[in-house]
């Protein structure tokens, strides 16, 4: 599946208010930097025409607005350092290939999956992304994902107190987590085959749905970054 685009109409604001912009800047965290929160805060929110539906779809009042950070955030994007966007990078394709679904016309988001990351970023000592490898903590993200699923509480990375996961069914919520889980277990078994430099049999391809290109796009990232023992945890 691909993400939708949304075109909508929005206004610019000038500040972040205040108190979003104090408690988000004085949160304990080891990322952003302390000198990227002060960048960050400068860059102004916008107010989007985008109503917020309910779980089964109903939009009560098709004429709110809401407040978005995407400018914010992209710039946040920008600050990860190597280890981390290649952590992403991977945790995406696998995403993309194997853990997006659709239930009754509605999609499971990346936006998902890049919330986890933010959180999983801010959290994470930087000494963590360097010492581990890769496949490690793209199954750290993977499980962080799953437990917010569990929790049925994703918060948003700029607003806490909001649940991302409030407008999307439970219907699809349950579906993606179940398949999460299973592709997540599946996944780590094919990782181990990479690791011990097992061809990965295409019978295991086939009968756990994963798509060829997938994993030989894997199996050639190993074997590029093999002097990097990028698979050893």
């Amino acid at each position: 599946y691909n993400d939708a685009i949304d075109l909508v109409p929005y206004v610019e604001g000038e500040n972040w208010p205040s108190d979003v912009l104090n408690a988000w800047a004085s949160r304990p965290r080891w990322w952003p930097k302390h000198q990227v929160v002060l960048l960050t805060v400068k860059i102004p929110c916008q107010f989007v025409l985008k109503p917020r539906r309910l779980p089964n779809g109903e939009i009560p009042d098709s004429k709110q607005w809401r407040m978005t950070f995407t400018r914010a955030e992209n710039f946040l994007v920008m600050q990860r350092s190597k280890p981390q966007q290649k952590v992403y990078f991977i945790a995406k394709c696998l995403f993309y290939e194997c853990l997006k679904v659709e239930v009754d016309g509605q999609h499971f988001p990346s936006y998902f999956l890049k919330t986890a990351m933010m959180w999983m970023l801010e959290e994470t000592p930087p000494k963590e992304w360097d010492t581990n490898t890769p496949f490690y903590m793209v199954r750290r993200l993977l499980q962080r994902l799953l437990g917010y699923l569990d929790d049925n509480c994703l918060p948003y990375y700029f607003i806490p107190s909001y649940n991302i996961l409030s407008e999307y069914s439970p219907q699809l919520l349950t579906v993606a987590k179940n398949n999460m889980r299973w592709r997540v277990n599946t996944l780590a078994l094919a990782i181990i085959f990479l690791r011990f430099n097992f061809q990965i049999p295409v019978s295991f391809m086939k009968h756990e749905g994963i798509v060829s290109n997938t994993l030989g796009s894997l199996e050639e990232f190993a074997e590029r970054n093999r002097s990097e023992d990028i698979l050893d945890k």
